[in-house]
């Protein structure tokens, strides 16, 4: 698992490394990076570098946390992102990134390792691969790379952020496999990945990939409790 920590205090760099090191059982090739801006940690990204987990501080000089992270949501969706600050002014704006967490300063290292393990297992539940066969071939994508799931006359398009796909089956099969991943059936003949809802409206559900999928009159409560409950238990 690549981690990154950036904040332009040292002391907290520490701080939090110290604490994922009495970690290192947990999760096997963990590889911490270390970053004092924002502007350095963009640049790594430019350049190809990706991380699965960010410690991120909301206050730092010349471009901030908040920002940094609406960059980076755009180049990596799917980064496990817990803010660091002294601060509790900004809740709203680390909640529009999708934060996993949000942690004041100064940390308590058992609230750190406590976030850490939890970011850990959100990781490993996301990155579960999902087998797509059919009688010519048998792909295997990462479930958090599933949008959403239409069925038509007894197939069912799989539509991912690298394609799609179509295989024989069930809805009903799908969405009982799927729903500890946090899937939501919206529809009779559609199987969201929360992961991707950006908006609920009135009679449709509106997803970060751009594709607007619809949402019943029956089921849209169940969608909006569930998804609330999906945003408190990963965001602020």
């Amino acid at each position: 698992m690549r981690i990154a920590i950036c904040d332009d205090n040292k002391s907290v760099i520490d701080s939090v490394k110290n604490a994922l090191l009495q970690c290192k059982d947990y999760i096997t090739n963990m590889i911490i990076d270390e970053f004092y801006s924002g502007e350095s940690l963009l640049e790594h990204y430019k350049k190809g570098g990706r991380y699965d987990l960010l410690f991120l501080d909301i206050h730092m000089k010349e471009i901030d946390g908040i920002n940094t992270a609406f960059k980076l949501k755009k180049l990596q969706k799917d980064l496990i992102l817990i803010f660091l600050t002294g601060h509790n002014i900004y809740v709203r704006e680390a909640f529009t990134v999708q934060a996993f967490q949000y942690l004041t300063k100064p940390v308590k290292q058992e609230e750190m390792i406590k976030e850490f393990k939890r970011a850990v297992e959100h990781y490993k539940l996301n990155h579960t691969k999902y087998k797509i066969e059919d009688k010519k071939s048998t792909v295997y994508v990462e479930i958090s790379n599933i949008i959403y799931m239409e069925v038509r006359n007894h197939n069912i398009t799989i539509y991912t952020d690298k394609g799609e796909y179509i295989v024989k089956g069930r809805l009903k099969d799908e969405e009982i496999r799927l729903r500890k991943y946090d899937f939501v059936r919206c529809h009779q003949g559609y199987l969201v990945n929360m992961q991707w809802i950006q908006a609920i409206h009135e009679d449709n559900i509106q997803l970060s990939s751009g594709h607007i999928v619809p949402v019943s009159r029956r089921m849209r409560k169940t969608v909006i409790n569930l998804f609330s409950n999906y945003i408190v238990g990963r965001c602020i």
